[in-house]
């Protein structure tokens, strides 16, 4: 069960950062609610009529995408969509309430959600504002690396074995790319991963977010850079509430500006940068009409528990949910 405390979200991720540095990236953990430090965020109002319930910032997100969103054992919300739903909710001085949801126009427009984690420009319509930019995704490499910098070329791809999930999209933008390696398929990207580090294959081809979650569970296990084009991802909300949309837009800019956002992230995707537009694999040319943001492009399938992760808003217990397959 979460307990409301006077310590503010990020205060709680900026101790669980320096807490994993210190346990070489091997894995992530928050802190002790004893060990929580006092801190201050300056409110931001807004009125009760534009929120669903009043007191309560109700936040639709797809608890089906992990690690972005899932759901622990207990019931509880977990993922880095979860995270950053805590933080905009205590920016507002707000209890925050999740609603599991795949469209964002379904639920705003029914009244069942303030805002929509995890919207793409094809969301934005007559009915729905897309504020912000929260996440990039896109189809990666990641390899062995015992400096923690993985430095790789489309021709070293192309030689090599690399592991990728069945008939993933992940297997199509190694195609798209150019890079016509030896293939070796698994049911799942941790399958792949443990295949990684047992030296059956030199790399692994798979979503940003998977790839980044799963290789904080490996001390010698990086992020080589990305092959596809980048996916963006932002907040929804219903273009009638101006109220609400410009008020998520200032809290937006300050959870950015604060460092918030970038602590969220390195706790749930380790040292992977937040922004991927300088990270395409040396080699490799993509082509511009495959570019947007098509979100079922970018997603391959994980397990958490292979990564032992938290969430940052729960106490220090494993994450022990279960993620079905969903080949995307």
């Amino acid at each position: 069960m979460l307990r409301v405390r006077k310590t503010t979200l990020a205060a709680t991720m900026m101790l669980a950062l320096m807490a994993a540095l210190g346990l070489g990236g091997c894995s992530l953990f928050t802190p002790s609610l004893s060990e929580d430090t006092q801190s201050v965020v300056a409110k931001t109002d807004i009125k009760s009529s534009a929120l669903v319930t009043e007191g309560k910032l109700t936040v639709a997100l797809d608890t089906s995408n992990a690690p972005q969103a899932m759901t622990n054992q207990d019931g509880s919300i977990a993922g880095y969509q979860a995270d950053l739903g805590r933080s905009i909710a205590e920016h507002f001085g707000l209890d925050v309430v999740f609603v599991d949801a795949t469209s964002a126009e379904d639920v705003l427009a029914s009244g069942k959600a303030d805002i929509y984690l995890g919207a793409t420009s094809s969301d934005a319509s007559s009915k729905v504002k897309v504020t912000g930019d929260i996440l990039e995704d896109a189809c990666a490499i990641f390899g062995k690396s015992d400096s923690g910098q993985l430095n790789v070329s489309a021709s070293d791809l192309s030689s090599a074995t690399i592991g990728v999930q069945m008939s993933s999209a992940s297997q199509d933008a190694l195609s798209r790319a150019g890079i016509n390696a030896q293939q070796k398929t698994y049911n799942n990207v941790n399958e792949c991963f443990a295949a990684l580090e047992s030296g059956e294959v030199q790399y692994v081809a798979c979503d940003m977010t998977a790839g980044s979650y799963l290789s904080r569970a490996y001390s010698d296990i990086s992020f080589g850079g990305t092959i596809a084009s980048v996916s963006k991802f932002s907040v929804a909300t219903l273009a009638t509430n101006s109220e609400l949309t410009e008020k998520l837009g200032r809290v937006l800019d300050t959870i950015c500006s604060d460092g918030t956002l970038d602590a969220i992230h390195t706790l749930w995707y380790g040292s992977t940068p937040t922004s991927l537009a300088n990270t395409l694999v040396s080699g490799v040319v993509i082509d511009e009409s495959d570019s947007g943001n098509n979100s079922d492009e970018t997603q391959d399938d994980t397990t958490s528990d292979s990564a032992d992760s938290q969430s940052t808003a729960a106490e220090e217990q494993p994450l022990t949910v279960d993620i079905n397959d969903v080949n995307r």
